[in-house]
């Protein structure tokens, strides 16, 4: 199970809102709380990306804008790889057989072969 911590939901809240006509991307900061087993996203990070109605494209620029960001604040790298989430402007979040390759792609490259995703939509409602 995903638990989102307030502040996550806020910043989430935040940058589907910005733009609800165009899809968002970024990874979560998360932490697995070994007594219930769950997975908790405690903030996001969103890497400079290309945005459209119905796509985000993060290239390996962005995504070593990431890894900096995470380095500077300290982070552990495996605490932000985890976790990918994006937007679906103005559509269910059922994730699209897109977002389903695209998280066993994240998830083939950590040592832990494991990854979870999010799908906010522009009314916030998520599917994990």
């Amino acid at each position: 199970m995903l638990e989102i911590s307030k502040y996550a939901w806020q910043q989430l809240q935040a940058a589907v809102g910005f733009d609800p006509n165009r899809e968002i991307s970024g990874f979560g900061k998360i932490k697995v709380d070994e007594d219930n087993g769950c997975i908790v996203l405690l903030e996001i990070l969103i890497p400079p990306q290309q945005v459209a109605a119905a796509h985000v494209d993060i290239n390996t620029e962005s995504l070593s804008w990431l890894l900096g960001e995470v380095v500077k604040r300290g982070d552990q790298p495996e605490d932000w790889m985890h976790h990918w989430w994006h937007s679906h402007a103005m559509m269910p979040t059922s994730p699209s057989g897109t977002d389903h390759n695209t998280l066993a792609m994240l998830a083939c490259e950590q040592d832990d072969a494991w990854a979870v995703g999010l799908v906010v939509g522009a009314k916030h409602e998520p599917t994990a």
